[in-house]
This record gives C-alpha cells, structure tokens and sequence, in this order.
C-alpha cells in the first residue's frame, strides 16, 4: 500500500506561525511536524509516501529530503495552483497507479492501529474507508452519518448546531482503491470531501467508516499545536523525544545549561543547547526550543518556546507561543488563558516592553 499526504494548503489557521514556513515542516517538539505523520506510516510497512504540495514546496522537500533519514522513500508531486483534496490526488494518478492507497490529510496528528483499518477495508470489499475521530464541536469539520454496520450513510461539512445528529467526524485518513479516481476530475479544483464521496455514495460503491477510539487532533491552529506540544508531554503520542530523559516527564538534552537553583516541574522539554538561568521555575507543561535562552528568576508554564527565542530576567509567561526568534524583555508578562491564540508572539518580534503585561 501507498500513501499520498495532502499538505499542499496556505496554513492560513495557523498564522502568524506561516507567514515565514510552510505547515509541513513547522516545528512540534524540534522536529518538523510531517516526521511524525511519516515514521507513523513507517511503522505499518508503508515505504512509498507522495507529498501533494504548493505553498513553499520546496522548502518542504528541502526539510524532509528524500525519506531515507525516516526508513521510507518520498515523492514530491507540485501543484502550481491549488487543486483542493481531490485535484491534489488526481493529479498524483501516476504515483498511485493501480494500488490501494493510503491518504492523510497534512494537518492531523494521529495514533491508531493501521493493521485494524486496513483489515475493516478488505473484510468489507470497500471501495473507500474513511477514519471517524469523535469530538465534542463537530461544527468546524466534516460530519459523517453511518449506519449500525458501520457503512457511511451521508457527509454533511461543517454543519449548523441545528443540523447537529451526531458527533463522528472526517479524521482526515482515508484507504481508497485504484477505482475511486475515475470519480474525480483532473481538470480542476475539487474538493474529495465535498464533492466526490457523495459521488460514490450516489453511486452506490461500497464505502466504510473505522470507527475505534484512537488519539487524533488537528494542527491547523496555534492553539491546537501547542496542545499537540502538551500531549507528546503526556505520551499520548508514542514518540522518541530528542534529549535525556531524567526523571518521568522530564528531559533535557545534554547539551543544555541549567543555571543554579534552576526548578523543573514535569512534564518539561528542554531542548538542545537551551540555557536556563539561575532561579527559574520551568513547568509544568513546559517546552523550551533548541539555543532558546531564559534568563534570571523567570517562571514559564504551560508554554511553548519555539528556537533561539530569549526571554529576559524576571519574566512570567503561562499558556503563551512563542515563535523562533522573539525576544522578551525583562520583567515582562505574558498570559494566556486555555490554549488563548491571544497569546501567540510572532517569529522575530521583540515588541514586548518591561513590565508590559498581556492579558487574552
């Protein structure tokens, strides 16, 4: 089996952390997001994986190069316009051939067991298999209706509270046979969700949901990526973070420098190079970036610190973003409330003054 990850979009949710970079590649816990939808896919067996792309494609492939580093080989399919989720995937005909194919969305973070999936594919003769995550505000996704056997019964975007029924939605992975492209047209714009799987249920081919509990969340907003940062602090996600682990849900990479008196509350991610200084309670829920510098007697809680950012003495930050490269004058603070996007500081900026306090 292939797979095709469709991460060709602007990442207009997540400014003003795209501004500058490309979703794919946007830092979760030091490494670029895309590695995590890539060694996930490695894990099941799957070694040939096409990365539909147009916004700063080729930084992406610049970042990820040619798969070797993750045990897989990548093929790199430009779209000079954006095609939507279904133009995208017409377009990647060649690669897909005549195999069954996996697709995943390039903004979701997801850990299931794909033998499962797989296995309610071939049992069924499907079609199409579509993945449902449960979730408690199904207004911002795809909703989708299925009957008891588990056969897709409608699709409904981003409905009204009054259209409402049910809470499963579009996960954003997908197992489709070779017989699904002739559905779609590969002359223009066109939208999978929207467009071609109510023409293979007008059509009548047989297409089932996997619906078994698993971790999945989409990325597409700082908000959002930041609890993805919390939630690889909780090991909800099974990955090999980067650095020394010194006690449970605490590391920090060996190349780091705690200053004297220096307190670290689990979960903590300190990452390489990062100086810490004397008398700073780091934590909880803490992530500090690769050369980010925090000065004298700061407290950071609940917060992400992207690389080389610097945060001067005496600050105070909690539920807070901050991109690479942003400076923090001393005795600054900086407070967000509950993921607030309010509290997102943009890669660069240095327009945080002493003694200013930002409240969301």
């Amino acid at each position: 089996m292939k797979a095709v990850i469709l991460a060709g979009g602007l990442g207009t949710r997540l400014r003003p952390m795209t501004y500058r970079r490309p979703k794919p590649v946007i830092s979760l816990m030091g490494r670029p997001f895309l590695e995590f939808q890539i060694r996930w896919l490695e894990s099941f067996g799957v070694e040939d994986i096409a990365l539909c792309l147009h916004y700063q494609a080729d930084r992406v492939e610049s970042v990820l190069g040619d798969g070797k580093q993750y045990g897989v080989r990548l093929h790199y399919i430009f779209e000079e316009t954006p095609m939507g989720t279904g133009g995208a995937l017409a377009n990647a005909a060649s690669f897909w051939g005549q195999d069954r194919l996996l697709v995943l969305n390039g903004d979701v973070l997801v850990n299931f067991d794909l033998y499962s999936m797989v296995d309610i594919h071939v049992a069924r003769k499907s079609a199409a298999t579509i993945a449902l995550a449960r979730v408690s505000d199904p207004t911002s996704y795809g909703m989708v209706m299925v009957k008891p056997d588990g056969k897709v019964a409608r699709f409904l975007e981003k409905p009204a509270w009054d259209q409402v029924s049910v809470r499963s939605i579009n996960a954003g992975v997908y197992i489709l046979e070779p017989e699904i492209l002739k559905f779609i047209p590969a002359d223009r714009e066109i939208s999978i969700e929207r467009e071609t799987f109510p023409v293979l249920l007008s059509a009548g081919l047989p297409f089932y949901s996997y619906r078994e509990p698993f971790y999945w969340l989409d990325i597409g907003t700082p908000e959002k990526l930041m609890q993805a940062h919390f939630d690889l602090l909780d090991r909800r996600i099974f990955a090999n973070l980067n650095g020394k682990r010194v006690s449970d849900h605490v590391w920090v990479d060996d190349s780091a420098e705690l200053g004297e008196g220096v307190s670290l509350v689990p979960p903590v991610f300190i990452g390489t190079q990062a100086k810490i200084g004397a008398g700073s309670t780091i934590g909880p829920y803490a992530v500090i970036g690769a050369q980010a510098i925090v000065e004298n007697d700061c407290e950071i809680r609940r917060s992400v610190l992207y690389e080389n950012t610097i945060v001067g003495a005496n600050c105070f930050l909690s539920w807070s973003l901050l991109d690479e490269q942003s400076q923090i004058r001393e005795e600054a603070s900086i407070q967000g409330f509950l993921f607030s996007a309010d509290s997102v500081i943009g890669k660069g900026c240095r327009t945080i003054k002493a003694s200013e306090a930002i409240d969301s």
